[in-house]
């Protein structure tokens, strides 16, 4: 019997414009790596291919967009994702 040793990671993605960067963590939170990749169909393959070479993703999402100037503590958004009325994810 061969023992295969597979450890869970997840992608965390920092996007922008023309590019997005992406950081890749182990189960405890230990960072793995962080690289830019492509805004572009090309670019979005190499990121999933280069999350995947840490390990078997269980998680990959965006950050949550931030609002310049606002400051969490006096009532800015917690983060997460925003649901519409019909309960999907849309943007903020």
């Amino acid at each position: 019997m061969t023992m295969v040793d597979t450890r869970a990671v997840c992608g965390g993605v920092d996007t922008h414009l023309d590019f997005h960067v992406a950081a890749c963590l182990d189960q405890i939170g230990g960072l793995l790596g962080i690289e830019s990749f492509e805004t572009t169909e090309a670019g979005y393959r190499k990121l999933l291919d280069w999350l995947g070479g840490f390990g078997t993703v269980v998680r990959a999402a965006p950050t949550p967009p931030r609002q310049i100037g606002s400051d969490r503590r006096a009532g800015g958004r917690s983060g997460g994702p925003v649901r519409s009325s019909d309960g999907n994810p849309q943007a903020a």
